[in-house]
């Protein structure tokens, strides 16, 4: 754009003109003077006066070369041009002057902020490959040039950020060139370490090794640092490394040297400590962190950032003067006994218990301990950074008194532990009453608290929370521990009550040997119309004496009387029932519409709601100790089935509807995962996202049940969990046995513990399980054979599929085509030929709840086969009783399920869920 000029008198008028151009016309002045300028993007005519102006660069106890340029900017220059032209290299004056730079022939606008910085242009510019991108050998820091310097002559030096009028002092220059740098590491462990180090302000300096310095009587290693190295040399990082250009090791976090502050003298060493993250002057200058981990032996771990030896007087011997200081906030001291020094950076303290018991009521948060250099740290109890360390041996739940109840839980990871208060049984989170009591943290990543109320009759929840919200979103849960629950979805609650005292017979008494095992479910049992129970499908219908019912026999063509429920259990003789799962599970107690088998557990203290006459109250809790007693009083053993193997939780983490009590207090502790388990037995990796030798992200949830989770029973918590549920049913509701649903994924040692420890409360609990898994799983499953001489049995399916026939397809069998004889003969002599080691090893049995019913079975391969034989259903029920013959006269203990003594179907599908009809008896 061109200016046109028309002279008037002493007045000149600039047009602009160009294209695209507004016209516009200015008026010269005579205050303009003879340099004017009219520039695109600048409001009216500017002036330009060319003055003297002359910086010298100066480097540190070196000279400055000819590679050496001054960058000039201003702030004006880039709202003109953009920033990427607004940045003007000038070379030096001279060859013989490669220091000296001119600026007279540059034009400022009044007011504008001028930059200008050194830089060392590289001479290769024209290498190929990723070097070819670096610009600069170095560059130092801009500065800002003050208006009242803008005449006359400037210096500048390196490492300082201002401009000056005199020359600098060459001697100071020589001797602020170096530093010095004393490395002290743990137990004078030197050797092989050295210090790296770059400028903090220069992107295009190389990295410099600080080289070692030979000073007699040394100490500890010393390095020199040399800022002429650097671009700038004003703050400079320093981190130690093993192994030279191999870093076996390094020292971090990277500490900053700074010119800013420093002492006159550039001789004595600053100190370079391991485990503090700053250089120090002085070694009292570094202030280090504590950490003390309390146990209840009376042993306090106490770690530190640096080693206590190089702060006198912290020694590790108590008997002498010491700075280590253990007290109250009320100055009530702790007396140190000992102190054994572990390393250089652990030393663990003995004080008197005898003074001081460190149960887990002893509040540790209110101690401090303090140590000279070292900042002061509030005690606590033991943390660990992989949770399968802690076990905590003591009661979990609710401990019940009429003044006061006491509530603790395993949360190893939260941050915060809550017990929430209700009034009302059931109701969305925030109401009923809603109170809100604060837990402390106890030994082995627990929570506890004392409320001291009674409380009795009132409900209560656990909320768990942390920083992360994924794992801990807020989510109010129920207690894994509580003993009796009015819901298991969200609005349920845990009831509060004391201990109940329902009266429950004694166990029968008989050889385990002897057991007769009846698989029956409690509505099944009950619910035909026509079975003359008043509480159909509930505990207490199956108490009921005297039921039954009438039907047409067409044998005599009359209608005759036959008992029902308890009636008919009495009749067959069994001496044991198996019940299928009544520990809460995943339905809607309040609906009798519902028909669930019971094998999504929720909980597994409390019995479930809808078998009980009031899902409120305690109802489920005396209703089932009654059908326990019944049972015992008329001579029959109750085994209860148990699916510890999964939860109906979902490993769907967002989805907080199904968060129901462990991942709400402990997420992903409780479940198999790829974190907890990542490889798999098998040698395969266990997460999906991430490689074998990669971190893994935990949200793969094993899936060995099928159903979407593996409880991880071989964590520490999770095998303390098992065992104290099994041992609460059989202490309180004097359960005789147990059936393990997937026994395969109650881990071995779970399952070898668990067996010991209920034989300890009587030697007569009979526990039995299926030895296999619902799908793939990443532990050594407890399968056949494995149960050897351990106290506990196994369903013997070789039998079964050698009766019947397999559940998938047709193949040869034994009560269809005489054939699987030696199969047949191993399962009649207790299988000790085959995996086991003693008949009471086996449950012979040749239907149950899961797949076809015998009935069902026939006709399924009657449909199949293709040979010319025809079975009719009188062929039906004498190979029912054929397998009822095997069954009850084999070795090992007979097992038959509710209804395959009246030949009951459930129609062609194996999974229908169906009650049982006595119109088949």
């Amino acid at each position: 754009m061109l200016p046109s000029i028309a002279a008037s008198g002493l007045s000149f008028a600039f047009e602009c003109v160009g294209s695209g151009a507004t016209s516009k016309e200015y008026r010269w002045q005579p205050e303009f003077g003879y340099h004017v300028f009219l520039l695109e993007g600048m409001e009216g005519p500017v002036t330009f006066e060319p003055r003297p102006r002359q910086i010298t660069y100066h480097r540190l106890g070196v000279p400055v070369d000819s590679s050496w340029q001054l960058e000039v900017t201003c702030d004006e220059w880039k709202k003109l041009a953009g920033s990427s032209q607004a940045i003007v290299p000038v070379p030096a004056l001279s060859e013989k002057q490669p220091g000296l730079f001119e600026l007279s022939d540059f034009w400022f606008p009044p007011s504008s902020k001028i930059m200008i910085r050194p830089v060392k242009t590289r001479e290769d510019l024209e290498t190929d490959g990723p070097e070819s991108t670096k610009l600069y050998d170095m560059t130092d820091c801009w500065r800002e040039v003050p208006e009242d310097r803008l005449e006359g002559e400037m210096h500048l030096s390196q490492g300082y950020l201002g401009l000056f009028q005199d020359e600098p002092d060459q001697k100071v220059l020589n001797r602020e060139r170096y530093f010095y740098v004393e490395y002290r590491r743990y137990d004078d462990d030197g050797a092989g370490w050295d210090i790296w180090t770059w400028d903090n302000d220069d992107d295009f300096s190389d990295p410099v090794a600080a080289q070692p310095v030979d000073w007699e009587n040394a100490a500890y290693p010393t390095f020199r640092v040399d800022r002429s190295l650097y671009g700038s040399g004003r703050e400079i990082l320093l981190i130690g490394r093993q192994g030279g250009e191999h870093w076996t090791a390094k020292d971090e976090p990277q500490r900053m040297w700074k010119a800013e502050g420093r002492r006159p003298n550039f001789v004595d060493p600053y100190i370079f400590l391991q485990g503090h993250p700053h250089l120090v002057r002085r070694l009292e200058d570094a202030i280090g962190n504590l950490s003390a981990y309390v146990e209840t032996d009376g042993t306090i771990s106490l770690h530190s950032s640096m080693d206590l030896k190089w702060f006198h007087p912290n020694i590790d011997d108590s008997s002498k003067k010491s700075s280590l200081i253990i007290k109250s906030a009320n100055g009530k001291a702790m007396k140190i006994v000992k102190v054994e020094r572990k390393s250089s950076v652990l030393r663990v303290i003995h004080v008197d218990i005898q003074s001081q018991l460190l149960d887990e009521d002893f509040r540790v948060e209110d101690f401090t301990i303090s140590a000279r250099n070292f900042s002061p740290e509030v005690l606590t109890w033991r943390r660990y950074d992989n949770f399968d360390e802690y076990f905590y041996e003591g009661d979990l739940g609710l401990e019940f008194g009429i003044a006061e109840c006491t509530f603790r839980t395993f949360a190893p990871g939260a941050d915060h532990v809550s017990v929430v208060i209700y009034d009302t049984a059931v109701g969305p989170n925030g109401g009923g009453g809603r109170k809100v009591h604060p837990m402390r943290r106890i030994p082995q990543g627990c929570w506890k608290a004392n409320i001291k109320a009674n409380l009795k009759g009132k409900y209560y929840k656990l909320l768990a929370e942390g920083s992360d919200k994924r794992l801990y979103p807020g989510v109010e849960v129920i207690d894994p521990y509580s003993r009796c629950n009015t819901a298991h979805h969200t609005e349920g609650r845990g009831l509060i009550y004391p201990m109940d005292n329902t009266r429950i017979a004694d166990r029968p008494k008989f050889p385990t040997s002897a057991s007769v095992i009846y698989e029956l479910h409690l509505r099944d049992s009950t619910i035909d119309p026509a079975s003359g129970v008043n509480k159909k499908g509930k505990f207490m219908g199956l108490t009921e004496r005297g039921t039954s019912t009438t039907v047409w026999d067409e044998k005599t063509g009359q209608n005759v009387k036959i008992s029902t429920a308890l009636e008919h259990i009495l009749e067959m003789g069994v001496n044991t029932v198996q019940i299928m799962p009544i520990q809460d599970f995943d339905n809607d107690e309040n609906s009798q519409e519902e028909y669930r088998w019971g094998y999504m557990p929720v909980h597994f203290n409390s019995p479930d709601g809808w078998y009980a006459s009031s899902t409120s109250n305690f109802s489920r809790v005396v209703e089932f100790k009654k059908l326990v007693d019944c049972f015992h009083s008329n001579g029959i053993k109750v085994v209860m089935d148990v699916v510890y193997n999964h939860t109906s939780e979902d490993p769907n983490e967002f989805n907080l509807e199904a968060r129901f009590s462990f991942n709400g207090l402990a997420p992903r502790y409780y479940y198999r995962n790829c974190v907890s388990h990542p490889v798999a037995a098998s040698g395969h990796n266990t997460c999906a996202w991430h490689g074998m030798d990669e971190p893994h992200c935990g949200t793969c949830y094993s899936n060995g049940s099928g159903c979407g989770n593996e409880f991880r029973s071989d964590a520490p918590m999770g095998r303390k969990f098992i065992i104290d549920s099994l041992k609460f049913w059989v202490e309180e509701y004097k359960i005789d046995g147990f059936r393990f649903d997937l026994m395969g994924l109650i881990d071995q040692e779970t399952m070898t513990q668990a067996t010991a420890e209920l034989k300890k409360i009587d030697d007569g609990i009979l526990i039995y399980g299926e030895p296999w898994t619902g799908g793939p799983s990443p532990i050594v499953a407890t399968v056949k054979g494995f149960q050897r001489d351990r106290g506990f049995g196994v369903f013997n399916d070789s039998l079964r599929d050698a009766l019947r026939g397999g559940n998938w397809g047709i193949q040869e069998t034994f009560l269809m085509d005489g054939g699987e004889a030696e199969k047949v003969k191993r399962g009649i002599m207790g299988s000790i030929e085959d995996f086991a080691s003693q008949p009471t090893e086996t449950i012979n049995y040749a239907e149950c709840h899961d797949n076809r019913t015998l009935w069902d079975q026939f006709s399924h391969y009657r449909e199949l086969r293709t040979d010319s034989i025809v079975f009719t259903d009188s062929d039906f029920i004498r190979m029912g009783k054929l397998a009822a013959l095997i069954i009850f006269t084999s070795q090992g203990l007979p097992f038959i399920q509710i209804g395959q003594e009246m030949c009951r179907t459930k129609g062609k599908s194996c999974l229908v869920l169906s009650w049982l009809s006595l119109s088949r008896r």
